[in-house]
């Protein structure tokens, strides 16, 4: 499939929505999505906290990605963290997250940034075996911690 791609803009911040709480129902996590359009426009467009693009067939939204920047000390260039890549159910299986992937590379790579990573549930190992299809590897021996809500507002 010759997927087409677009960046999201600003009048997208529904489509973005749409798209995170589809994500978030796959990830079996609905119920914690608390994004509204209104955060998306100001973080994602207004601070630039974050970027996404599209997957097109025609002027349909198959597909989106969501991503953000990180840095690596050691290399002391950016890089690209993956929050969340999502095909809608009856393109799956027709190599749009391949070439989702494919995209977010080549933006890094263009932007010169060392490298692209993210996360992926234990619970799905299908997830896994798709990320290691493209080459990427398990960061064994680490583990990911995230200090937020009651935690964050303490620390």
């Amino acid at each position: 499939m010759a997927t087409q791609f677009r960046f999201a803009e600003e009048k997208d911040a529904g489509k973005i929505l749409y798209f995170i709480q589809r994500f978030a129902d796959f990830q079996k996590s609905g119920d914690s999505v608390v994004a509204t359009e209104e955060l998306l426009r100001t973080w994602m467009f207004q601070h630039k906290a974050a970027e996404a693009f599209f997957a097109m067939e025609g002027e349909k939204e198959i597909g989106f990605v969501l991503f953000n920047h990180g840095f690596s000390a050691h290399k002391g260039r950016p890089s690209i963290y993956l929050e969340c890549i999502y095909v809608l159910p009856e393109y799956r299986g027709m190599g749009v997250g391949t070439e989702l992937m494919h995209e977010l590379s080549r933006i890094a790579r263009e932007r010169d940034y060392v490298r692209v990573e993210g996360c992926a549930p234990d619970w799905n190992p299908g997830s896994g075996r798709f990320y290691n299809s493209l080459g990427a590897e398990e960061l064994n021996g680490w583990t990911l911690y995230r200090i937020h809500g009651e935690a964050l507002s303490q620390l």
